[in-house]
């Protein structure tokens, strides 16, 4: 078995879609204190971390068209969160995966704003179709989703995208 990040359509394997939930910026505390009431324009001007495609499209959700120059980009996003948690600028994140740091204050949503993931590829668990029902296969299909649902509770319990949002 495998965690793959894609369309969820690899020959040979099974694959079940595992997170597939909106991108939204996130930063550090102190970032979001210097960003509060700025506009969204405003987050253009602190070190963005990621892809440039991904980016932009987040911008145009609220027409705002601004230069877009990441200052890094990663393959790993919980180094890139690492790094946002410590303030080395503001990232493009799957709102699931930042759910614990949002939850524990370590990160904060920067705007209401949220791009659907329909075109950054979700993650799945692929599989050999003769191992769909093997137990521990079964056993890890059920923690993983047992953790996620866990995990979107928990943001589903934070306080409303509007109060979480100062650059708006």
């Amino acid at each position: 078995a495998a965690l793959r990040q894609g369309n969820g359509q690899w020959r040979g394997l099974l694959a079940v879609r595992l997170i597939d939930s909106p991108l939204i910026a996130v930063g550090s505390p102190a970032a979001a204190r210097r960003l509060s009431g700025r506009g969204t324009a405003a987050l253009a001007s602190e070190p963005l971390l990621g892809e440039v495609p991904l980016w932009e499209r987040w911008f145009a959700l609220d027409a705002c068209r601004v230069p877009v120059n990441p200052v890094a980009d990663f393959n790993d996003w919980g180094m890139m969160l690492q790094a946002v948690e410590q303030d080395i600028g503001i990232a493009l994140s799957r709102e699931l995966l930042a759910a614990d740091a949002l939850r524990d204050g370590r990160l904060v949503r920067l705007s209401a704003l949220a791009l659907p993931d329909d075109q950054a590829y979700a993650y799945w668990l692929a599989y050999p179709p003769e191992l769909e029902h093997w137990a521990p296969l079964v056993a890890l299909r059920e923690w993983l989703l047992d953790e996620l649902a866990r995990s979107q509770r928990a943001l589903a319990a934070l306080p409303s995208r509007s109060e979480t949002a100062p650059a708006d």
